[in-house]
């Protein structure tokens, strides 16, 4: 990933009337999803200098959707709503936005001998509902388990989704619609001081690891061992404010130690990088606006650049390594405060997402010349830098004739 001359825009949409609140790209980087503060999840094929615009609207949410999700392989999508549950979504079937699974029982899935909990006081007591809404859900360990924070509790899920090889629910709308997936309540973790649980990261599948990080309404930061049910570390004095925004940095996959470093962002205008090995922030960001809502950020998938929204209408480029604020979007770009950043894992685009219900793409220059200046007594020189797919080429110098 360079930084070009000029940031500039590849595809501009309005997909929701409201306010886009947050941005997803799937792990193959072959979908990217949004939310709103409406009731619908929309999805779009990706890459966009490959496809044309491809637009999948979910609709099965009773409430505002809190946060989305992709699998591992790109198939399915869990989004976590105002209105106490969670749904997974089929990406991967001829026909998309069917939902495979609806958490919204504590414990299990509705039995069907009991058509309606309410008539059996004995069943509503053993398997009650979701006591609040669900403010963060996504896929944990591979695939294998569904993690998701309700008041200030984090619950883990086991959970089986139906064959898609089934032609006959294929063909069969009513049967299709049905509950079909199966879930049931592994384990429980109570926050012993928080109101609620804002955001929280575990590893999914790039790296196996039962360390995550959570972040609690009352400003601490817990490093959560899943394996053990227990919490490792408690920091209280991150940041001024409760922590929005919790992201593993992957820039540490390739020496094995990923799940020491881990960004977090707060709305007092300050995004930290952590190392578990010094207990501390490494690292500050800092020179965007963040004060009154849920900004996100993202790191580029070379891991030398975060980029991170703005309440000032800009989406801010940092450099990892030094911290400063290398570039920024132009405030005509966006009608509005940028609300979240999302990059591509495997192509050179990026995404930003606005209050003015636009999600704006952004693409560097496929192929960018450096040249050397002329030298005062003749010959030629210089070199180009091609940027093809995530590969980068060196041409030849391209001598000219003086």
């Amino acid at each position: 990933m360079t930084i070009p001359d000029e940031l500039s825009i590849l595809k501009e949409q309005a997909l929701h009337k409201n306010a886009v609140v947050k941005l997803c790209y799937s792990p193959l980087g072959t979908k990217l999803a949004s939310i709103s503060q409406d009731t619908l999840i929309s999805v779009i094929k990706t890459p966009f200098f490959q496809n044309q615009l491809e637009v999948t609207s979910l609709g099965g949410h009773n409430g505002p959707v809190n946060s989305i999700h992709f699998s591992a392989n790109d198939q399915y999508l869990i989004s976590a709503s105002a209105d106490k549950s969670c749904i997974v979504w089929n990406l991967k079937w001829s026909k998309k936005g069917e939902k495979l699974l609806v958490l919204d029982r504590l414990k299990k899935n509705k039995t069907a001998a009991v058509s309606d909990p309410l008539q059996n006081p004995l069943q509503q007591q053993q398997n009650p509902p979701l006591p609040d809404q669900v403010r963060r859900a996504q896929f944990y360990y591979d695939d294998r388990l569904i993690a998701l924070s309700c008041q200030n509790q984090l619950l883990f899920y086991q959970f089986e989704l139906p064959d898609s090889d089934n032609q006959d629910l294929s063909k069969d709308d009513v049967k299709r619609l049905q509950q079909r997936g199966q879930y049931k309540l592994l384990q429980t973790y109570t926050h012993p001081s928080a109101q609620h649980i804002p955001s929280f990261c575990f590893h999914n599948h790039r790296v196996k690891s039962h360390v995550g990080i959570l972040g609690g309404s009352n400003k601490e930061l817990v490093v959560y061992d899943a394996n053990a049910n227990r919490p490792v570390l408690t920091v209280n004095d991150g940041h001024q404010r409760h922590v929005h925004t919790v992201k593993f940095y992957e820039g540490s996959y390739n020496d094995g130690e990923a799940y020491n470093t881990f960004l977090t962002a707060s709305a007092d205008n300050f995004i930290k990088l952590w190392d578990l090995r010094v207990g501390s922030p490494v690292r500050e960001f800092t020179g965007h606006q963040n004060r009154a809502m849920t900004i996100g950020f993202d790191v580029s998938n070379c891991y030398r650049y975060l980029i991170a929204g703005s309440e000032d209408r800009s989406a801010y480029i940092f450099d990892v390594s030094s911290g400063q604020i290398i570039d920024k979007t132009k405030n005509l770009i966006h009608g509005d405060s940028v609300t979240d950043i999302a990059v591509n894992p495997e192509h050179y685009e990026w995404a930003s997402s606005s209050i003015d219900g636009h999600v704006r793409i952004f693409r560097y220059p496929a192929v960018k010349v450096m040249r050397k200046p002329k030298p005062k007594n003749g010959g030629g020189g210089g070199f180009g830098l091609m940027v093809k797919g995530k590969k980068a080429a060196v041409q030849q110098p391209d001598y000219e004739a003086y």
